[in-house]
């Protein structure tokens, strides 16, 4: 009878023994490894506005509207010219845009230098996400940490759009100085 797998160990009905039976028979597999697994969940536990943690639970899952997702989806042609709105040199993707990019990484060590860490920029943003903050072990430290990731790819993005949309360059100091504010209290979203 199918609607046993509704119900826990113990015969009785659970909300959660009914999700993980239809997410185990119904949905198809993410292709993820137990470590990107793992940095998804810690994506939600964070002190960032609901907003910020879904665009970086899309950011992670390559979800984002980036001219090579678009190209990829045949909703952007495939000619040449879609490549990072500010380098010009290699095509958007996510790992470029937030990892790899000169003005990506500007940022990054920007922020790096602010909080006082020193650090190897990394091209996988799962591991540059699980590392943030590597030397912080206090959980509250921790949620904060994963505020401050979600937040600075999340101006990245915002700095984009305005590139793209609007037409005005964003620096890198403009950027760094809304996280902090943001840090600080200052700014909201």
């Amino acid at each position: 009878m199918w609607f046993k797998g509704l119900c826990n160990y113990d015969g009785i009905y659970t909300v959660k023994a009914s999700y993980n039976f239809l997410a185990t028979n119904f949905l198809p597999p993410l292709g993820l490894n137990a470590e990107e697994c793992s940095s998804l969940y810690k994506v939600w536990d964070s002190y960032a506005p609901l907003k910020v943690i879904i665009f970086n639970w899309q950011l992670l899952r390559h979800r984002l509207p980036t001219r090579s997702n678009l190209m990829r989806r045949c909703i952007l042609p495939s000619v040449p010219g879609v490549n990072c709105c500010w380098c010009s040199s290699f095509q958007e993707t996510e790992k470029h845009l937030f990892a790899t990019c000169r003005v990506a990484a500007a940022v990054w060590a920007e922020v790096y230098n602010w909080m006082g860490l020193t650090t190897v920029l990394l091209g996988n943003l799962f591991t540059s996400f699980d590392t943030f903050g590597f030397p912080f072990k206090c959980k509250k430290h921790l949620k904060g940490l994963n505020m401050i990731w979600q937040v600075v790819t999340w101006r990245l993005w915002m700095a984009r759009n305005v590139l793209i949309f609007d037409g005005k360059k964003t620096t890198v100091c403009d950027i760094v100085e809304v996280v902090k504010s943001i840090h600080n209290g200052d700014t909201y979203f």
